[in-house]
């Protein structure tokens, strides 16, 4: 199926927010296929929902700043516990630890990666292809507001786990960087 790319559906997700079924094309507002609606739908409405929690009307889908807000919420808090494990396994020594002076370990970040995408894939394809019953999604289907329920934690944690490793990655890289930047200086 490539990927959900040849399963074709239309959603209607809405609640409060009105929105019509659609198909094709990209960004908000458009299912297409079962890739299309992970890649865009799903996180547009969340950010459509929190745009009505706050009052807000209007298109505000692409108000990114809104969903990190609360994925940092919930990495203060709730999450909290999980972040130093979820780093870890990018981390260049492994133990998540960026305060340490280490040598670059490409193996050990390639190796996280590696790890991230299998799993990435895996827990997409046990929950995107399958309705909030557990039924198969099929081409020609309407995905609705259950599944955006089912769906809706698997995305939110798997961005702020996606935000995590990315800062991990970065802190890692700044610090070499700024370590080579002071040999240098001597």
């Amino acid at each position: 199926d490539r990927g959900g790319n040849d399963i074709h559906v239309e959603t209607s997700f809405a609640s409060g927010y009105q929105r019509s079924k659609h198909s094709g094309g990209h960004g908000h507002g458009h299912g297409g296929n079962l890739h299309q609606v992970w890649d865009a739908t799903l996180v547009e409405e969340i950010i459509t929902e929190l745009r009505q929690e706050k009052g807000e009307n209007g298109d505000g889908s692409h108000n990114w700043q809104l969903l990190s807000d609360l994925l940092w919420k919930r990495l203060e808090g709730d999450w909290s516990r999980n972040l130093t494990e979820w780093r870890k396994v990018v981390a260049e020594d492994g133990a998540g630890d960026s305060d340490a002076l280490r040598e670059s370990n490409p193996s050990q970040l390639k190796a996280g990666l590696t790890w991230v995408a299998g799993r990435t894939a895996s827990i997409g394809c046990s929950n995107a292809y399958v309705g909030s019953d557990g039924h198969r999604i099929q081409s020609g289907e309407t995905l609705g507001r259950d599944y955006f329920e089912f769906t809706k934690p698997i995305v939110e944690i798997q961005l702020a786990k996606a935000g995590a490793r990315l800062a991990q990655v970065l802190s890692d890289s700044l610090e070499r960087s700024a370590m080579a930047e002071a040999v240098f200086v001597v």
